[in-house]
């Protein structure tokens, strides 16, 4: 009986250790983007976005590295890529969230994409 709690117990401790600004899950991680991050907002404002929320980034412009024929590869302008780390946790596995902002070619946010992603055993 004790056994089948340990993961529970060790996530709630988890959680209190490591707070998060966004989220705890990718689709929160992609509401708490939508509120802060409207359509039409800068790069650099974006970038202040990010930096605050301690998330470690990157800033693209076309055809640097970023995967051809992704939804966010025809916006026209730089993308931000993002990471926040280690969103979540249990006995086995963290989450990640990567963040994809792309702007058009005026340096306005065109879109947002979030992709949960799950590492461990």
């Amino acid at each position: 009986m004790v056994l089948a709690l340990v993961p529970e117990v060790l996530t709630l401790i988890w959680r209190q250790q490591h707070p998060v600004p966004l989220g705890r899950s990718g689709p929160e991680v992609a509401r708490s983007l939508a509120t802060l991050l409207p359509a039409g907002i800068t790069v650099d404002s974006a970038v202040a976005v990010v930096t605050r929320a301690g998330l470690d980034y990157r800033v693209a412009t076309p055809g640097q590295g970023l995967q051809p024929g992704a939804p966010y590869d025809d916006a026209g302008g730089p993308t931000l890529v993002a990471m926040a780390r280690d969103i979540d946790a249990d006995l086995f596995t963290t989450r990640s969230a990567e963040i994809v902002l792309a702007f058009d070619a005026r340096g306005r946010l065109a879109r947002r994409h979030v992709t949960e992603l799950s590492t461990g055993l």
